[in-house]
């Protein structure tokens, strides 16, 4: 009873440092940064730029407008506008990415809905 109960310990033990081994090589701080920069890219676009294109529009069908820039984007924005737009802080995010020099920009697509977009990514980073 007590051999099962030390192996068991050794096993688990193991296991916890090849979890802890896998983790620090799979979740890196460059994954956990982009992460949270594509979510706060999301809540930018779907709750902000989407909905004030949408209700400042009313000469010409949403569709029409977003199609206008379909290839070439939106103007770019700043982590230091998502960081601003969130109200988050941005400690982690500005550790890793220049606030003012990592940029993206959106791309909306056919249908042209509020989650029909592409965004691209311009990293300016500390990250190694």
């Amino acid at each position: 009873m007590v051999k099962r109960t030390i192996l068991t310990i050794i096993i688990l033990a193991i296991l916890a440092v090849v979890a802890a081994a896998f983790s620090a090589i799979f979740i890196t701080d460059e994954k956990i940064t982009k992460h949270e920069i594509e979510s706060l890219a999301k809540d930018y676009y779907e709750n902000y730029l989407y909905e004030t294109i949408s209700n400042a529009n009313k000469e010409k069908p949403l569709s029409e407008v977003l199609k206008e820039y379909e290839t070439s984007g939106f103007s770019d924005v700043s982590l230091r506008q998502l960081i601003i737009f969130n109200d988050v802080d941005g400690k982690n995010l500005t550790n890793f990415c220049d606030e003012n020099k990592t940029t993206l920009r959106f791309y909306p697509k056919s249908p042209f809905g509020k989650t029909d977009y592409d965004i691209k990514y311009k990293y300016t980073s500390n990250i190694e």
